[in-house]
């Protein structure tokens, strides 16, 4: 009827609204759109303008939480209307709060160099063995970038800021 818009027309001009450099939609299956990622990188969600959008009717905008690290080929979002039909005045609505903003955005990650610090006592007299180090370089190697080096210290305040401007250095 005049004034109403189909969901697979729906999905598109919501998919329109907030394009995300770095991904891609899908096209419209079952009145929905999918953002998958193309690269690696920080997903961003401005969610006060996500919450807003969602309030619209019968508009439908899940994502991955933001700030959550993506490979290529995750699954970002997905956009839908609710019923097959809905009037075209909430997608308007929501076309509007996106002008000018980013509802959604994918940062790539830029190469980082880190310096792990392993503290403790019991480590750093060799009371225990460290099991840190290992399980701090494998969540490092998912991210560009390099390790300068392994610092261990004991728990004197003094001690951590010198590893830590050593580092920095």
């Amino acid at each position: 009827n005049a004034g109403e818009i189909h969901e697979e027309d729906a999905a598109l001009r919501m998919a329109a609204m907030a394009p995300v450099p770095g991904a891609h939609y899908t096209d419209p299956a079952e009145g929905k759109v999918l953002l998958l990622s193309d690269a690696p990188g920080m997903f961003r969600v401005d969610t006060d303008l996500l919450r807003t959008i969602n309030a619209i009717g019968d508009l439908t905008i899940s994502t991955l939480p933001d700030h959550y690290p993506v490979r290529p080929g995750m699954r970002l979002a997905s956009m839908r209307i609710v019923p097959l039909v809905t009037q075209e005045a909430q997608i308007r609505e929501a076309e509007a709060l996106c002008a000018g903003k980013k509802l959604l955005d994918l940062l790539p990650f830029r190469p980082l160099t880190a310096g792990i610090i392993i503290t403790g006592s019991e480590i750093y007299h060799g009371r225990i063995q460290d099991k840190f180090e290992a399980v701090a370089r494998k969540k490092l190697s998912a991210y560009p970038g390099g390790i300068l080096g392994v610092t261990f210290c004991d728990d004197d305040p003094g001690m951590l800021i010198g590893a830590a401007r050593g580092f920095h250095d």
